[in-house]
Protein backbone atom coordinates (compact mmCIF):
# COMPACT_ATOMS: atom_id res chain seq x y z
CA UNK A 1 0.00 0.00 0.00
CA UNK A 2 1.06 3.54 -1.28
CA UNK A 3 0.52 6.30 1.73
CA UNK A 4 -1.47 9.30 0.30
CA UNK A 5 0.49 11.56 -1.03
CA UNK A 6 0.91 15.10 0.66
CA UNK A 7 -1.34 18.06 -0.22
CA UNK A 8 0.57 20.67 -1.98
CA UNK A 9 0.24 24.78 -0.82
CA UNK A 10 -1.70 24.95 -4.47
CA UNK A 11 -4.34 21.94 -3.10
CA UNK A 12 -4.45 22.89 0.70
CA UNK A 13 -6.19 26.40 -0.28
CA UNK A 14 -8.89 24.45 -1.89
CA UNK A 15 -9.72 22.00 0.53
CA UNK A 16 -12.51 24.17 2.32
CA UNK A 17 -12.47 23.60 6.22
CA UNK A 18 -16.14 23.56 7.84
CA UNK A 19 -16.43 26.15 10.45
CA UNK A 20 -16.82 24.12 14.16
CA UNK A 21 -18.21 26.36 17.00
CA UNK A 22 -16.10 25.78 19.50
CA UNK A 23 -17.58 23.54 22.76
CA UNK A 24 -18.85 26.01 25.30
CA UNK A 25 -17.29 25.50 28.52
CA UNK A 26 -18.20 25.72 31.90
CA UNK A 27 -17.15 28.37 33.93
CA UNK A 28 -14.51 27.18 37.07
CA UNK A 29 -15.89 27.34 40.66
CA UNK A 30 -13.35 30.14 41.08
CA UNK A 31 -15.29 32.01 38.57
CA UNK A 32 -18.24 31.43 39.78
CA UNK A 33 -17.59 32.40 43.62
CA UNK A 34 -15.99 35.81 42.44
CA UNK A 35 -19.25 36.26 40.42
CA UNK A 36 -21.54 35.12 43.23
CA UNK A 37 -19.20 37.55 45.37
CA UNK A 38 -19.51 40.74 43.43
CA UNK A 39 -23.53 40.43 43.25
CA UNK A 40 -23.45 39.39 46.79
CA UNK A 41 -20.85 42.68 47.51
CA UNK A 42 -23.16 44.67 45.36
CA UNK A 43 -26.36 43.87 47.03
CA UNK A 44 -25.37 44.43 50.15
CA UNK A 45 -24.22 47.65 49.34
CA UNK A 46 -27.57 48.44 47.97
CA UNK A 47 -29.11 47.24 51.03
CA UNK A 48 -27.23 48.89 53.93
CA UNK A 49 -26.21 52.27 52.56
CA UNK A 50 -23.72 53.42 55.01
CA UNK A 51 -21.52 52.17 57.31
CA UNK A 52 -23.74 50.19 59.63
CA UNK A 53 -21.51 50.92 62.57
CA UNK A 54 -20.03 54.78 62.48
CA UNK A 55 -22.74 55.92 58.99
CA UNK A 56 -19.20 56.69 56.89
CA UNK A 57 -20.17 57.01 53.19
CA UNK A 58 -16.87 56.64 51.58
CA UNK A 59 -14.27 53.89 51.20
CA UNK A 60 -17.35 51.37 52.16
CA UNK A 61 -16.34 47.57 52.15
CA UNK A 62 -18.25 44.52 53.06
CA UNK A 63 -17.53 43.31 56.10
CA UNK A 64 -18.05 39.67 57.55
CA UNK A 65 -19.85 39.14 61.07
CA UNK A 66 -18.02 35.67 61.43
CA UNK A 67 -15.15 35.48 59.19
CA UNK A 68 -15.54 34.73 55.41
CA UNK A 69 -12.94 31.96 55.65
CA UNK A 70 -16.33 30.18 57.12
CA UNK A 71 -17.38 29.05 53.27
CA UNK A 72 -20.97 28.19 54.54
CA UNK A 73 -22.07 31.85 55.53
CA UNK A 74 -19.37 33.39 53.31
CA UNK A 75 -22.56 34.64 51.08
CA UNK A 76 -24.99 34.54 53.84
CA UNK A 77 -26.37 37.91 53.73
CA UNK A 78 -27.24 38.27 57.41
CA UNK A 79 -23.34 37.48 57.68
CA UNK A 80 -22.37 40.49 55.35
CA UNK A 81 -22.50 44.12 55.94
CA UNK A 82 -21.42 47.37 54.59
CA UNK A 83 -18.81 49.07 56.64
CA UNK A 84 -16.06 51.82 55.69
CA UNK A 85 -13.02 50.53 55.90
CA UNK A 86 -11.71 51.49 59.40
CA UNK A 87 -14.32 50.02 60.80
CA UNK A 88 -13.95 46.68 59.22
CA UNK A 89 -10.42 46.78 60.08
CA UNK A 90 -11.00 47.68 64.18
CA UNK A 91 -13.55 45.41 64.43
CA UNK A 92 -11.05 42.58 64.15
CA UNK A 93 -9.91 43.93 67.65
CA UNK A 94 -12.51 45.55 68.70
CA UNK A 95 -15.62 43.72 68.45
CA UNK A 96 -18.66 45.58 70.49
CA UNK A 97 -19.74 47.45 67.76
CA UNK A 98 -20.59 45.45 65.05
CA UNK A 99 -21.63 42.93 67.79
CA UNK A 100 -24.00 45.65 69.26
CA UNK A 101 -25.11 46.44 65.98
CA UNK A 102 -25.95 42.38 64.86
CA UNK A 103 -27.74 42.03 68.55
CA UNK A 104 -29.88 45.22 67.34
CA UNK A 105 -30.80 44.04 64.12
CA UNK A 106 -31.20 40.01 64.22
CA UNK A 107 -32.96 37.74 66.40
CA UNK A 108 -30.71 36.00 68.64
CA UNK A 109 -31.99 32.71 67.11
CA UNK A 110 -30.66 34.27 63.39
CA UNK A 111 -26.95 34.69 65.45
CA UNK A 112 -27.12 31.37 66.75
CA UNK A 113 -27.90 29.95 63.79
CA UNK A 114 -25.02 31.85 61.91
CA UNK A 115 -22.72 30.52 64.32
CA UNK A 116 -24.08 26.70 63.99
CA UNK A 117 -23.81 26.99 59.99
CA UNK A 118 -20.02 28.24 60.64
CA UNK A 119 -18.97 25.55 62.40
CA UNK A 120 -19.09 23.03 59.44
CA UNK A 121 -15.19 22.25 58.91
CA UNK A 122 -14.01 22.00 55.40
CA UNK A 123 -17.39 23.19 53.52
CA UNK A 124 -17.13 23.55 50.09
CA UNK A 125 -19.85 24.86 47.80
CA UNK A 126 -21.32 22.03 45.23
CA UNK A 127 -20.86 23.50 41.49
CA UNK A 128 -24.82 23.49 41.20
CA UNK A 129 -25.16 25.12 44.26
CA UNK A 130 -23.01 28.04 43.25
CA UNK A 131 -24.82 28.42 40.21
CA UNK A 132 -28.02 28.69 42.04
CA UNK A 133 -27.28 30.67 44.34
CA UNK A 134 -26.02 33.31 41.56
CA UNK A 135 -29.54 33.18 40.36
CA UNK A 136 -31.28 34.01 43.84
CA UNK A 137 -28.68 36.95 44.37
CA UNK A 138 -29.47 38.44 41.07
CA UNK A 139 -32.77 38.26 41.67
CA UNK A 140 -32.67 39.68 45.34
CA UNK A 141 -30.41 42.86 43.44
CA UNK A 142 -32.89 43.41 40.82
CA UNK A 143 -35.93 43.47 43.74
CA UNK A 144 -34.03 46.47 45.38
CA UNK A 145 -33.48 48.39 42.10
Amino acid sequence: MNPKPKPTRATRSRIKVKAVEPKKRKPTRKALEKTLWKLTADFVKKRDGPCVTCGATEGLTISHWIKAGKQRVRYDTRNCNCQCSACNNAHNYYTYHYDNYMLRTYPREVLLELTELAKANKWKWKYHELESMIVEMQANLDSLS
